[in-house]
């Protein structure tokens, strides 16, 4: 089970970034744990599944290229879009990553993504991946039991 959904944790990480901003995945390592500090958070709530939730850590750098590709680079304030980059790549992981590790015929329920840490710490991690995509690292955690 923990192989299907690293594979799905990758897979839906890979689709999302290559179809929303272009950018190419290069390395995807578990890890068991990493620095939070300096890093944006945002974790979505999985109804109906063998994974209850999502994380994804991602830092200034990354949000910024993101956005520099969605608007045009001189008419935006970050500050006013860094959270709406951040949801919006939260939600089409999710629903990629849910599509790949139950397939369509599986009826799931997501949450609303919500940029903050978790108050709540999850019971049980599943998997937490650092992922290269082009110069920067992001990372993902699967959760079980909350």
């Amino acid at each position: 089970m923990k192989d299907k959904i690293i594979n799905a944790l990758e897979g839906g990480i890979s689709d999302t970034l290559e179809t929303m901003f272009f950018m190419q995945v290069f390395e995807v390592l578990e890890v068991g744990q990493f620095d939070e500090k300096n890093l944006n958070p945002i974790h979505i709530e999985i109804r109906n599944s063998q994974v209850s939730g999502l994380e994804l850590h991602v830092g200034d750098d990354f949000l910024k290229a993101a956005a520099d590709i969605v608007f045009d680079e001189e008419n935006y304030v970050f500050q006013e879009v860094k959270s709406d980059i951040l949801a919006e790549i939260m939600n089409m992981f999710s629903g990629i990553f849910l599509s790949r590790l139950g397939g369509s015929e599986h009826a799931f329920e997501l949450g609303i993504p919500t940029v903050d840490k978790l108050e709540k710490k999850p019971k049980s991690t599943m998997a937490i991946l650092r992922i290269q995509v082009e110069d920067f690292q992001i990372y993902v955690t699967a959760y079980g039991l909350f």
